[in-house]
């Protein structure tokens, strides 16, 4: 063995960031001088998993050299679920703790490191915790979680026991790489981490920008891509009314016609469904994942390069030369888009660009086509004294780290113990962990604690994963996006979001008056919301200028006719307390029918799911039925029929809604076919007939009488499990005289006028829940929700 060779290698893997144990794992296998060598390396950061397969090769003078090295990245999403007592996040914790006590374990030196007592309560744990884990793989709610926990944290043998797909896991939730090593230029073990890492976010960027239009998709959702892509499942029907898709806007099918005839059965005014195949969550992706290299030194002809033009315009931005070396990977492994951040720090604040380019004619050339510039104020920190810690000094303590990187990797931890300064800085980063978690157990110290986070940790290795500091984004951090039509230099647009951020005396950033600066987000939600509960696009212009002043609450006022009756609809809008977001809380409706002075009025909540639309509404209001997807407190969905209770009302005079569950056992289909209707002969007419009357719209019908057709109207009634019949006229008729249309003429006179009497107290009974008469209606506000 060569040791020059040897020393010459383990300064090239120091250089690239790979611990001691690597070199001296090589030193072993080059004694048997092989033809090539394989070295694994597996290391954790946070929650993903890393394997880097080091491919070395032997030259023709007998020496190795590192060729490239594969990373392959896993990282595995488990959703929070509560199921049989068991809460999903905490068992992923707990198996976490499982494997690293099998470290122990098979560590060999049990009796140095545990005293019987401990060992007892380790094998105690293990077993309550596999046992927890089995017992959702036994459930049929339970079985998705259990797959990903099983998949993540056990071995293959193991995890085939109960299911048998671990190829397609690996496919779904594993990414690789391989990086090209040579003496001028490589990426360290952190930076192909960061490419990954950056690979597998574009990834879900992509399904959330690009492959679903532009809809905003939930985590749930994505999850529910996994999964079902598993079980064949690769045509989505979505909705594309909703701006945000969660899980019952998006339905899997196997084959292309059962989503689309989906899609075409569910048109109706506020659902509209398309259709989409992904084939996997990589292939929504323009560009694939782990591109090989050409290792056989053979020649391979590249198309010509030249990003002379792009350079210049980065410096011309204000970046600089920084960012060509990264540039210039992606010119000898091309991508047809990529990202790359640029960040900079200042005594108060830190700034971070993600610039975006994409692919400009041939492989390799690229054009800038966007950035976005996030300013992150630090909060002002006290320097005060809190359960024996000086918080200043802990906050100069903690400038002299650059947090973005993992300073407790085996690596970094491995080559700081080799000098007496680096024994010194891991001193002093654990004092500073022992310090912060302290100070945030104290009730004086907890949000000092959390400011110190936010200002060096968030959106790094050591952010914590316990609890949130959103809220501290919300009013600290400011983000601006510059497309490719409207570049500026970067001091211009950091210029632009520092004038929107001002220090207040409570330590809160507002928006300035004399900047037209709002989240656009917020607004395009509220823009949506209110345009699909039905009141349209008119009062878009007008809810932007009252969103950019800033005001605690306002509201928006919606004037419309149904038919010849006056409904005047007051939407209002609330700020949130922590954060500048407003929200669409509630409306109130004010009905004038025709010809009457009179008017009726009712407060109508938004809620996540369930929410009542405007023509909805106006049905209820009428007395009619509509029926709804809802939700129960415990977040669980359910179906209900929901009709107003013309007798009851709330503490603040609002009519309760009474409601008819699906095992009350109305089956509007087969009440409706009990009628001689027409439109019930063809499936496309039936199926828009039912989804009308789900809306509690009164519907125009044709009743076809000894082959006569006469023009009714009908509602649904859940109530006495019928529907209501109207001649072309709107003069009810009783709920007989449509079913003995169909069933002829032949009745003789006792058994016609049977019948009648039966429809009369029939007709009695359902009368009496119908719509107050005017002069009974109420005339004051209301401004209670619906029960």
């Amino acid at each position: 063995m060569d040791e020059k060779n040897l020393e010459y290698l383990k300064g090239q893997l120091k250089a690239l960031g790979f611990p001691l144990r690597v070199a001296e794992e090589l030193g072993y296998y080059m004694k048997a001088n092989k033809e090539a060598l394989h070295i694994y390396y597996s290391n954790q950061i946070n929650e993903d998993d890393l394997m880097y397969d080091l491919h070395f090769i032997k030259s023709s003078n007998n020496t190795y050299q590192l060729k490239q090295y594969e990373l392959t990245y896993k990282h595995v999403d488990i959703p929070d679920r509560n199921m049989q007592g068991i809460n999903t996040k905490d068992l992923d914790a707990k198996l976490n703790e499982v494997s690293s006590l099998y470290d122990k374990f098979y560590g060999g030196d049990i009796e140095n490191t545990m005293s019987r007592q401990e060992y007892e309560q380790a094998t105690d744990f293990i077993k309550a915790t596999n046992s927890d884990l089995y017992t959702l793989a036994n459930i049929e709610e339970g079985k998705d979680v259990a797959k990903l926990l099983m998949y993540k944290h056990l071995p293959e043998s193991e995890y085939e026991k109960f299911f048998q797909d671990h190829q397609e896991m690996q496919k779904l939730n594993e990414h690789k790489h391989v990086f090209p090593v040579d003496d001028n230029e490589a990426l360290t073990a952190m930076e192909a981490y960061e490419f990954l890492k950056s690979e597998k976010n574009q990834v879900k960027q992509d399904i959330q920008s690009n492959a679903i239009d532009g809809h905003i998709i939930s985590d749930e959702v994505l999850h529910q891509i996994n999964i079902e892509l598993l079980q064949g499942n690769q045509w989505i029907a979505y909705n594309t009314v909703p701006y945000l898709l969660e899980k019952h806007d998006v339905y899997f099918f196997n084959t292309s016609h059962e989503a689309n005839d989906f899609a075409l059965s569910n048109i109706s005014e506020f659902d509209n469904y398309n259709v989409k195949e992904i084939k996997s969550l990589s292939g929504l992706k323009q560009t694939p994942h782990g591109k090989s290299i050409n290792t056989n030194g053979e020649n391979q002809h590249l198309p010509t390069v030249d990003n002379n033009s792009l350079y210049k315009q980065l410096e011309a931005l204000g970046f600089g030369n920084r960012l060509n070396r990264a540039i210039s990977f992606y010119e000898v492994y091309p991508q047809e888009q990529f990202h790359l951040p640029f960040k900079e720090r200042k005594e108060n604040e830190a700034l971070e660009y993600w610039l975006r380019f994409e692919q400009n004619g041939q492989p390799g050339n690229y054009r800038l086509s966007a950035y976005e510039v996030t300013l992150r104020i630090f909060p002002a920190i006290p320097t005060i004294s809190i359960e024996g810690i000086d918080v200043g000094q802990l906050d100069n303590a903690m400038r002299q780290f650059d947090w973005s990187i993992d300073h407790h990797s085996e690596a970094l931890v491995e080559e700081r113990m080799q000098s007496k300064s680096g024994r010194k800085e891991l001193k002093l980063m654990d004092s500073i962990l022992h310090n912060i978690t302290k100070l945030h157990a104290a009730s004086r110290g907890k949000e000092i604690a959390e400011k110190l986070m936010f200002k060096y940790w968030f959106d790094g290795p050591y952010e914590p994963n316990q609890f949130s500091l959103d809220y501290l984004k919300q009013q600290y951090q400011f983000t601006c996006a510059i497309p490719a039509n409207k570049m500026v230099e970067k001091t211009a647009v950091y210029e632009l979001l520092k004038a929107t951020a001002v220090e207040a005396s409570n330590e809160t950033i507002s928006f300035t008056p004399k900047t037209d600066f709002m989240n656009q987000k917020n607004f395009e939600y509220l823009r949506d919301q209110v345009k699909f509960t039905g009141f349209g696009e008119g009062l878009e212009n007008e809810l932007k200028e009252k969103m950019q002043k800033q005001t605690p609450e306002f509201q928006l006022t919606h004037n419309t006719k149904f038919g010849n009756d006056d409904v005047k609809a007051s939407l209002h809008f609330k700020k949130s307390d922590q954060t500048d977001m407003y929200f669409f809380n509630r409306y109130q409706v004010s009905l004038t029918p025709e010809g009457s002075k009179d008017r009726m009025e009712q407060t109508f909540y938004i809620n996540k799911e369930g929410s009542i639309t405007l023509k909805e509404a106006y049905n209820l209001m009428n007395g009619r039925a509509v029926n709804k997807d809802l939700t129960n407190k415990e977040g669980q969905v359910y179906n209900a029929w929901m009709q107003m209770d013309f007798k009851q009302t709330d503490n603040n005079g609002n009519y309760k809604l009474k409601q008819y569950h699906q095992n009350y056992g109305y089956d509007l289909v087969s009440a409706l076919e009990k009628h001689p209707i027409k439109e019930l002969t063809n499936e496309q007419d039936k199926t828009r007939l039912v989804e009308s009357l789900h809306k509690g719209n009164r519907q125009s019908v044709t009743f076809v009488q000894n082959g006569t057709e006469q023009k009714h109207f009908i509602e649904a009634n859940p109530q006495f499990k019928t529907i209501n019949v109207y001649d072309s006229n709107i003069q009810r008729l009783h709920s007989k005289q449509g079913q003995n249309a169909k069933q002829g003429q032949g009745e003789n006179h006792a058994a016609k006028q049977a019948s009648k009497n039966e429809s009369q107290k029939q007709g009695a009974a359902d009368n009496s829940d119908e719509m107050p008469k005017a002069s009974h209606k109420r005339r004051k506000k209301q401004s209670n929700s619906i029960s």
